[in-house]
């Protein structure tokens, strides 16, 4: 996968009420759902979605009038099976798509509670609504991509002689969207999706997530997983500090159920109160209880006060921050982001205004700078590198830690290694491991927090014998910090004691190129970062505190004898260093 290929999608409703907006009422406003999609067409957004539920208004008429008043903005059209008989539905689909250019896509939704299917008199159980999916979607494909008469006999649908003779827009492949984390819902996919689409979960559970409709379809004998879609909610804020402030505004005005009508309408998909049935739903409140707050800036109490309807979970911050959380999880394998807002409209404008360049811009410095995604995401463990010209490397000497905590981590970090090929996935479960292990309170010996008046020190707390990963303690005094340098490896921090400041720097695509700042972050006392990646590993760090931070560093290599690149920033000079054991950076 490309860094080009990412997609940006939102979603249009056709009337100007949400959780937080009460609305007038309407059901309809074909006024505000014009602008709503043309705001998204202006923005620069690739597509729209089109939801569904059983009381709304019908998808393709929305779209049939969101496409005579746009141009290029694709139409991502929500569709249940079951509803109608597919030979109409892929009659409807290409006919929309033959009159709006070649724009429409199908987000397959089979079904969220036994209640709701049966508003349209479907009384499947669960398993069931998936099997006849899967027929569904059989005919769909085929009616689409297959010329002339035939037959069907299934277990749900039976026709004889059906001849379709309206084809997708100049016999383009019309595209199948579908959702779902139940078992059964992986295994229609996985088999049928040009695109498969999550809620948002964290990185970890994300990665997870990706990695069973891989497998999934691999069982199915395709020769690549579909495309993977994740929906967030963003709330952006011109900073970090103002972006939470309107988050809690936000959740208290979820609470208080202010948006009526709106609210009404979603609990008929997503009841508030009870056990939600479906197992999109289930992930999502499962993620609250372990926490509010994951990643970057993942926020899980809005879709805990819904719970855990639909695509509820928040990234919170800046357009600077919420961009790299984008791209964290384009990062593991991610080729699609859904978002819209709480503000629906004025949110869409705000996003093509102020996160999507940030977005585009980033994806075309990768582009530019990185291999293809595929082969980021295919290594965990990188050929150690070689040193600069003229270095020798110091020999690895295995080091075992006498902490207990420590030495229970270093073994689940050498089982993660062996587990887990991706590295985002990868530093995304040490991280985490990390998290839980500073959260004991376990005490580091005096020898390995003691500062330097001169510079930096690393202590190694366990080194693997064969320098595969290597346990750090790494100790500023007050005003010290690194260079600006590389790490040739990923790395993972978690701070012990103490406040550490980073400033991410873009990786420049040659040497002798001034660096370009891509942000600055604070970490305190128990807070963990995946502080570098074999790809985009440019910082400096530095105590941000009136007293010594201790931090505890994974790396993935013996980072006490590893090579790495020192910059300029101001030139983009580059020289290499080894940080050399317990004595700081030296040449």
């Amino acid at each position: 996968m490309s860094y080009d290929d990412v997609e940006i999608l939102g979603m249009i409703g056709t009337a100007d009420a949400s959780e937080t907006r009460a609305g007038d009422g309407a059901v309809i406003d074909p006024d505000y759902t014009i602008r709503f999609a043309r705001a998204h067409e202006d923005g620069g957004f690739d597509r729209v979605l089109i939801g569904y539920g059983s009381g709304w208004p019908e998808g393709s008429q929305v779209a049939a009038a969101v496409a005579a008043h746009t141009e290029r903005l694709g139409l991502l059209v929500a569709h249940r099976p079951g509803v109608v008989h597919p030979t109409l539905a892929s009659r409807m689909f290409t006919t929309l798509d033959q009159f709006s250019g070649g724009r429409v896509a199908l987000n397959i939704v089979t079904g969220s509670t036994d209640v709701e299917q049966r508003r349209e008199g479907d009384f499947l159980p669960h398993d069931e609504r998936y099997a006849r999916t899967d027929e569904y979607l059989q005919i769909l494909r085929a009616a689409w991509d297959t010329t002339g008469p035939r037959d069907f006999s299934g277990g749900y649908y039976r026709f004889e002689g059906f001849h379709p003779q309206v084809q997708p827009h100049e016999g383009r492949h019309l595209e199948l969207f579908f959702g779902g984390s139940s078992l059964a819902a992986y295994s229609v996919g996985a088999r049928h999706a040009d695109t498969y689409m999550l809620w948002g979960e964290p990185l970890r559970e994300t990665a997870e997530q990706i990695a069973t409709v891989a497998d999934r379809a691999v069982a199915a004998g395709r020769d690549r997983r579909p495309r993977i879609s994740v929906s967030f909610r963003p709330i952006l804020g011109p900073t970090d500090d103002a972006a939470w402030e309107r988050a809690h505004r936000i959740l208290d005005t979820i609470t208080t159920g202010v948006g009526g009508a709106h609210n009404l309408r979603a609990n008929q998909l997503h009841p508030r109160g009870a056990d939600p049935q479906n197992a999109g739903s289930q992930r999502l409140l499962a993620v609250a209880e372990k926490g509010e707050l994951h990643d970057r800036c993942l926020w899980t109490p809005t879709a805990k006060a819904v719970g855990g309807g639909g695509n509820s979970t928040a990234l919170v911050g800046s357009p600077e921050t919420v961009a790299a959380a984008l791209l964290d999880y384009i990062e593991i394998g991610v080729d699609t982001v859904l978002i819209r807002g709480y503000d629906p409209l004025q949110d869409a404008i705000d996003y093509g205004r102020d996160l999507l360049p940030l977005v585009r811009q980033e994806l075309a410095h990768r582009k530019a700078t990185r291999p293809d995604r595929a082969a980021v995401q295919s290594r965990a463990r990188l050929p150690i590198p070689q040193p600069g010209a003229g270095m020798t490397r110091p020999p690895i000497v295995a080091v075992q830690t006498d902490v207990p905590e420590l030495a229970a981590f270093a073994d689940t970090v050498a089982q993660l290694i062996d587990d887990i090929t991706d590295e985002r996935a990868l530093t995304t479960a040490i991280r985490d491991e990390l998290a839980a292990v500073l959260a004991t309170g376990f005490d580091l010996p005096a020898d390995k927090t003691r500062p330097d008046p001169d510079h930096y020190v690393m202590y190694p707390l366990h080194v693997a014998p064969d320098g595969a990963f290597s346990i750090a303690s790494a100790v500023w005094s007050v005003g010290q910090g690194t260079p600006v340098h590389g790490h040739e490896t990923w790395g993972v921090v978690g701070i012990h004691r103490g406040t550490e400041v980073e400033t991410r720097f873009r990786k420049p695509s040659a040497e002798n190129v001034p660096l370009v700042e891509a942000g600055t972050s604070e970490w305190t006392t128990g807070q963990v970062t995946v502080c570098c990646t074999t790809d985009d590993d440019v910082h400096q760090v530095r105590c941000g505190g009136d007293e010594p931070v201790i931090g505890i560093h994974v790396y993935g290599a013996d980072i006490g004898t590893l090579p790495r690149r020192s910059y300029n920033p101001e030139t983009g000079a580059v020289h290499w260093f080894t940080s050399a054991w317990a004595a700081g950076a030296s040449e």
